[in-house]
Formats: structure tokens, sequence, C-alpha cells
């Protein structure tokens, strides 16, 4: 039997497509975790938001990078009981955020727990409250570099 190359091309272009396709769902599933799990893979056109959202928040973004989210922190928790151990960037397509709390962790009022998101990109902070375990201690937005949430208030950052 013999193929053309006409055919072969097409086979090739349709598979290129296809996978051009899901790539930014991809590389969006990097910027989930625990507490917002969208199913990007399963949801290609989401991946493209992601995209769209990832390249119009970036420019000029105040918590652009880890060094300045990880300065924003330093100098947030400097004098308190909080030793903030690592930052994760995440995609956040939810209007509200409640962050879970471990088993021995600092617990806080579920209420005091939900946080609205005013930004698709957040910082989530962890770190350890004294001696308790690794939990999360904040939340800053990526754009704004503000502070929003912190495990040691019981309202949200800038909410009084």
């Amino acid at each position: 039997m013999r193929v053309s190359r006409r055919r072969v091309l097409g086979i090739v272009a349709v598979a290129l497509a296809v996978v051009l396709f899901w790539v930014p769902s991809f590389v969006a599933a990097r910027y989930t975790n625990d507490v917002v799990q969208t199913n990007f893979t399963g949801h290609p056109l989401r991946g493209w938001v992601f995209l769209s959202d990832a390249v119009r928040t970036s420019r000029k973004a105040a918590a652009g990078t880890e060094g300045h989210a990880r300065g924003i922190a330093a100098r947030h928790w400097w004098l308190s009981k909080v030793r903030v151990r690592r930052l994760e960037l995440v995609y956040v397509d939810q209007r509200t955020v409640t962050i879970p709390v471990p088993i021995g962790g600092l617990k806080r009022p579920v209420g005091a727990r939900t946080v609205p998101t005013h930004a698709r990109f957040m910082w989530f902070v962890r770190g350890q409250v004294g001696a308790r375990p690794e939990q999360i201690v904040g939340l800053i937005n990526f754009r704004t570099g503000r502070v929003v949430w912190d495990i040691l208030r019981t309202q949200p950052a800038g909410g009084r």
C-alpha cells in the first residue's frame, strides 16, 4: 500500500495542531496546587485563557518574581511568629479560596479562611507559626504586591 506525501503531511499537520492546542493546558497545570485545582488538560480552552491572563497580568506586576514576593513576605512577617518557608505562584480561576488547615496547624474560623480572590495569580506563602507544622500563612496579590490574607489576622488584610 502506497501512502502519498500529501496524506502524510495532512496527518502530521492534524497531529501538530492537536498537540499545539493542548500545550497551554500542560503549562497551566503547573500553576495549580492542592487548594486551587483546575482541570486544564480536560478543558484545553482553559489553558488558552490561562495564557491570555498570564500575558496580561505579568506586565509591570509588583510581585512579578519569586524574589520580589519573598521580599514582600519577609517585610510583612518580619516581627511576627511566622517563619516563611516557601512561595508558590498559583493561577486562581475561582472567586474565593478556602485555606486548609493541616493537622496541628493554626486554626482559624472558616469565614476567616475564605478569601476573595481579586486577581488571577496569587503567591501562596507557606510557612510555620511557632512550632506548628508548615501551612499556608498568607496570600500575596501577584499584580499589586499586597498581602491579601494573613493567618495572624481574623479577616483579609485590607478588609478593615
